[in-house]
């Protein structure tokens, strides 16, 4: 065998170890992440936890079909009251599924600290996961009781039989592409003196330079920072209130 003959049978070896070994070329995955990751809310109040399907190619999007997340929160302090999709994407499906094959809902939405909640995309269509992510729906939540801060968390696993949290592309049949799951978490505030922002019994002008210092914030806002209807933001519904009760005791 010549040099040219040797080389080429080297070559050829070479490809057939890339592709006849079972070796496969990296499948990027989709992440799932609920999203604001820590957010107060008022006891008695509603708040919003956003489900996010995330390339994990920072440079390109993929595409998924349908998903099915496990997740869990502790009904003591929280209580799941629904999802609300964004309008885009779309979905045929998305809801807490009733019976489901695992156990885990036990009602739509389920009451008692978990349950699965499915999306399937229209027919024929498939969702684009951003490396910013795309809001899938959000998981509403009561806040029942005051708290340092409650975990809402996506399981891998839970259920019996035991079901799995699972996403799955939309370039063919059952290819699975669920990557890492992050979850948030949750704080309860009791509102004891609306407005008396520095706690001190009054509703003065140091409370209404807090808010005015805090006033423009769209999302994260404390109640006591100047977010009087506790809503996340501190804008000029929030300042209203307080002027409604600016130079008055605490009861």
């Amino acid at each position: 065998m010549n040099a040219r003959s040797r080389c080429l049978a080297v070559s050829v070896m070479l490809a057939v170890g890339s592709t006849g070994l079972g070796l496969e070329v990296a499948r990027a995955n989709i992440n799932l992440e609920l999203r604001p990751v820590y957010q107060v809310g008022c006891v008695g109040y509603t708040v919003g936890v956003g489900l996010y399907a995330v390339s994990d190619d920072p440079s390109a999007s993929q595409t998924l079909s349908a998903m099915d997340v496990i997740i869990a929160w502790d009904p003591n302090y929280i209580q799941l009251l629904g999802n609300v999709d964004p309008g885009e994407p779309v979905w045929f499906v998305s809801t807490f599924i009733i019976p489901d094959a695992y156990g885990l809902n036990e009602n739509n939405p389920p009451q008692d600290g978990d349950g699965i909640y499915t999306a399937l995309a229209q027919p024929g269509e498939v969702v684009d996961a951003t490396p910013e992510g795309t809001l899938i729906t959000t998981f509403q939540f009561d806040v029942l009781a005051e708290s340092d801060g409650v975990p809402v968390e996506i399981l891998a696993t839970a259920g019996d039989p035991e079901g799995h949290t699972r996403v799955f592309s939309g370039d063919g049949p059952n290819i699975e592409v669920t990557g890492t799951l992050s979850g948030a978490v949750v704080a309860g505030f009791l509102v004891v003196c609306p407005g008396d922002f520095n706690e001190d019994g009054t509703i003065s002008l140091a409370d209404l330079a807090i808010l005015l210092a805090h006033y423009g914030t769209d999302v994260g806002a404390s109640p006591l920072e100047g977010d009087m209807d506790c809503d996340g933001d501190v804008d000029l519904a929030d300042l209203a209130q307080l002027l409604a009760l600016y130079n008055t005791d605490c009861p």
